[in-house]
């Protein structure tokens, strides 16, 4: 389906620009003084020798899935990487990380006919989930966000760091999130939900940190989008519901 080709380039990107932080970290994990926390005891520590094959196959790997060549067995490949980073130490774990993992899975294995739907309900879970796990008091008093805001790009004004605001903005991030998760998949609702969409993972981008982790994780939702907007039957209901005029207007 040509709409989901961004979904395969973000992709691509993705996994190239981790490379630049995971690659020193795995590397790391071999210094004699660094701690380790393993996540499974059978799989071994690569060496430095081996990380660097590896990488070296992962952007092999990223430029076949960009240019569309074996691109199947490129994103198995890149997942299976994924999945052993995840499985190497505890310290390696990223939500952003398990995300495009999850999104080369989905590419690798999913029918041709059933990947847009499983990349909208990968959306929904995302979005859901994130809604869901805010619905506590800690999150709801705006501590975390008073934590995080201002740590980004652009600074937080400190007339805006007082508890009822925070407090406000963060049960409206549960509401975007939970919006967000059902709008996608309503066409009446779905331009809003991705300027929504898009807005948010700015704000978050221009308020948070760590910079590059968010980047990549707001790169890869915005680039699901394109699974809803690829939707042959929100086409057919669109064009439909557009030409119903026009034929209730002919008759006598």
């Amino acid at each position: 389906m040509p709409g989901l080709t961004v979904i395969r380039l973000v992709a691509a990107l993705a996994v190239v620009g981790k490379l630049f932080s995971l690659v020193p970290m795995t590397l790391a994990l071999n210094e004699p003084d660094i701690m380790r926390a393993p996540v499974v005891d059978a799989v071994p520590y690569p060496s430095d020798g081996a990380v660097l094959a590896l990488a070296g196959l992962a952007v092999v790997a990223a430029a076949l899935l960009a240019a569309g060549v074996w691109d199947r067995l490129a994103a198995g490949v890149l997942a299976a990487g994924i999945a052993a980073v995840l499985a190497l130490d505890a310290q390696l774990y990223a939500n952003h990380l398990y995300l495009l993992g999850l999104v080369l899975l989905i590419w690798a294995v999913a029918p041709l006919d059933a990947r847009a739907a499983s990349y909208r309900w990968l959306v929904s879970i995302v979005y859901g989930f994130a809604a869901l796990t805010k619905l506590n008091v800690t999150y709801l008093s705006g501590l975390v966000l008073s934590a995080n805001l201002g740590t980004g790009p652009v600074p937080l004004p400190e007339a805006l760091n007082v508890w009822w605001l925070l407090s406000g903005l963060a049960i409206l991030s549960v509401i975007v999130e939970a919006f967000l998760a059902v709008a996608l998949w309503l066409p009446r609702w779905r331009r809003e939900a991705v300027i929504v969409g898009v807005s948010l993972h700015a704000g978050i981008l221009a308020l948070m940190s760590p910079w590059w982790n968010l980047l990549v994780f707001g790169a890869l939702m915005i680039s699901l989008y394109s699974a809803f907007v690829a939707d042959p039957a929100a086409g057919r209901t669109d064009r439909s519901s557009a030409t119903r005029p026009a034929a209730a207007g002919s008759l006598p």
